[in-house]
């Protein structure tokens, strides 16, 4: 049985060694094949530069991209790039897309000509290494013109906005936990609840909104390859809810317990009561009426002698 156990585990071992070995040589030759692809991108855009129409249609793949299209999407690029001869070329990434069963495969470039103009290209193809079976593109600079000097102004008022309700919500959390309200423990995670705003503007405009716990800052971003600004608010709803009730959520003290001993009494009584054990024991004989003294007898009283 123990050797049973160990052949399992020893096979076990090796079917997961040679799994994680074939998907590490696909993740390599992916990565060889988007290396190429990113030199034919750049090998693209240097011919773009140079007005080398001839060469530039070798990277592509004529049974997807007939000539004549090809000039045409030619002649706009070049107008975005007229009198340029230098350009600062940024990769963007890739992302495949899979439709009807075939995966294309698309290269975003951002270019910066030296003749202030910004252009994003998209090269496709369907699988890695081989020619491009088609290609797009975006005129950015007006986009940049009008976001770049917003676009950071609106960053450093959101990050104060963030610091400052941040800074309430982390107050009303403190002051939560030092009063004496019922559900303590329920109204401090309401206290992280907020309302996450999202708002994007663009070629079309859509806005959404989420409702969770959240301590995060708001932001704004721009996304050069789909010319859109995407804002991002966070509204405290849980602390300001909190805030408004919580004078209604605080339990009241108890009243204070006096240490005096407590008599059935009304304090009138208890007063007469002290007044009247305080009272002179010779109060009675003090106020009794006198009694009435005899008259002297005459016979009794003596004359001087003359």
């Amino acid at each position: 049985m123990k050797r049973m156990s160990s052949l399992t585990r020893l096979a076990a071992l090796t079917l997961t060694a040679l799994l994680l070995l074939l998907a590490l040589a696909s993740c390599v030759d992916m990565f060889h094949g988007n290396m190429e692809d990113g030199q034919k991108g750049e090998q693209f855009i240097d011919l773009l530069l140079a007005d080398n129409a001839a060469e530039a249609y070798k990277l592509f793949d004529p049974t997807t991209v007939p000539l004549k299209d090809f000039n045409a999407w030619w002649a706009e690029l070049r107008a975005v790039a007229a009198g340029a001869t230098t350009a600062e070329i940024t990769g963007r990434g890739w992302n495949a897309n899979t439709k009807n069963g075939v995966t294309t495969n698309e290269y975003t470039y951002q270019i910066e000509f030296d003749n202030g103009s910004t252009m994003m290209l998209y090269l496709l193809n369907q699988k890695a290494g081989e020619r491009f079976v088609g290609g797009t593109y975006r005129d950015a600079t007006d986009f940049i013109s009008k976001t770049g000097k917003a676009v950071p102004v609106v960053s450093v008022v959101l990050t104060v906005y963030s610091i400052l309700t941040l800074a309430f919500t982390v107050w009303m959390i403190v002051d939560c936990a030092r009063r004496r309200i019922k559900y303590k423990a329920l109204w401090i995670i309401i206290n992280i609840a907020a309302l996450s705003l999202t708002l994007t503007i663009g070629e079309q405009a859509t806005i959404s909104f989420l409702v969770g716990l959240f301590l995060q800052f708001s932001s704004i971003s721009e996304s050069l390859a789909a010319l859109s600004v995407t804002v991002k608010l966070i509204i405290p709803v849980g602390s300001i809810v909190y805030f408004c009730l919580r004078k209604r959520l605080t339990k009241p003290q108890d009243a204070p317990v006096s240490d005096a001993p407590a008599t059935d009494a009304p304090a009138s009584d208890a007063y007469d009561l002290a007044a009247t054990e305080q009272a002179p024991a010779d109060f009675t004989e003090a106020t009794a009426p006198a009694e009435p003294t005899a008259p002297a007898d005459p016979a009794d009283s003596t004359t001087p002698a003359e």
